[in-house]
């Protein structure tokens, strides 16, 4: 999904990197498939996650677990960039349309 994210939303990164304070507090370097900056927003039943693409780091490095609403909701998520994504975030948003554009 990240992956997905870098390709049709490249233009939803914000709030600057961030190292994990874990990692620093061991003396390791944070590093991994997932930048901090990098945003993944995922449909859910009703509600709309964000979530920073470092969200991969904590689930493998440091066994985080995402509330398991987030997980079906990433786990049952259309590509991203598609229609049905689109179609799916509308649906999450009260039927509003979402303030998410893809940039193709």
């Amino acid at each position: 999904m990240l992956e997905q994210t870098r390709q049709h939303l490249p233009h939803y990164q914000f709030r600057g990197a961030y190292e994990c304070s874990f990692c620093r507090a061991a003396g390791h370097h944070t590093g991994g498939g997932g930048w901090s900056q990098e945003n993944l927003i995922v449909p859910g039943i009703h509600e709309v996650y964000a979530a920073p693409g470092g969200i991969i780091h904590y689930v493998s490095d440091h066994s985080y677990r995402p509330p398991i609403a987030f997980v079906e909701a990433v786990a049952s998520c259309p590509n991203c960039g598609s229609e049905q994504y689109f179609e799916a975030l509308r649906c999450a948003n009260a039927g509003l349309e979402p303030p998410v554009r893809s940039l193709e």
